[in-house]
């Protein structure tokens, strides 16, 4: 179990540090070989080596051999011993924690299009939804309405902004507030403008990096609530 909570966590890092990779953002590398004694519980070889301690002396031709102590007695468990549950480890909390859910009462984000994605949009937002530890079940595209529940919108583009809140003038990076008066809808550039470039100019980079900024205050809020 261990191992797999371990496994989850690192699948993310490298989900983000991939992204920021592919926006131009320099970012740390994330190497699992020196993770070995967090997944193993023992130290690697040379850690060790050094660390062994010396033989035992030897012992004495005249000495006594000592009888070992007898075993145990079982002792029976008491009904508050066998009726308590175990506690979760740390690693296990963490990763109940981050771990995203498709259900609507835990929903973080839900997206807002004005039409479905095309197929290279797609993939775009799929890499950005790893990146936020996300998946497209777990924060669904939504271009008709009533939105599913969630704690905070995300509006992809000027249509998209045109079809959910007529009449409001907002940029990538704005917040509105959605019409409950409550949560709170972040407006972000198209990932359709995004990847109509067929080049990755600075220009497109630049836009890929404020995206993530944006995204990133967002995930924020999401856990702040």
């Amino acid at each position: 179990m261990e191992r797999d909570v371990l496994e989850f966590l690192l699948d993310g890092l490298e989900a983000v540090l991939e992204l920021e990779r592919e926006l131009g953002v320099r970012s740390l590398e994330c190497d699992r070989g020196l993770l070995e004694e967090l997944r193993t519980g023992k130290p690697p070889a040379a850690a060790r080596a050094v660390a062994a301690p010396p033989p035992p002396p030897p012992a004495q031709a005249d000495a006594k051999e000592t009888p070992p102590p007898p075993p145990p007695t079982p002792r029976e468990s008491t009904p508050s011993q066998t009726a308590a549950a175990p506690t979760a480890k740390p690693q296990e909390r963490a990763a109940q924690a981050t771990a995203p859910t498709a259900t609507s009462a835990g929903r973080r984000f839900a997206f807002l299009n004005d039409r479905p994605l095309s197929p290279k949009a797609a993939a775009f937002l799929e890499k950005v939804m790893a990146a936020m530890s996300e998946t497209p079940e777990s924060a669904p595209v939504v271009f008709k309405a009533p939105p599913p529940p969630a704690k905070i919108y995300i509006v992809m583009g000027a249509l998209s902004l045109r079809k959910w809140f007529p009449g409001k003038n907002a940029g990538p990076g704005d917040w509105l507030k959605m019409p409950d008066g409550e949560t709170e809808a972040l407006v972000i550039m198209s990932p359709e403008k995004i990847v109509r470039f067929a080049t990755v100019t600075p220009a497109v980079q630049k836009l890929k990096y404020e995206m993530w900024q944006s995204l990133k205050t967002a995930i924020g809020k999401a856990r702040l609530q």
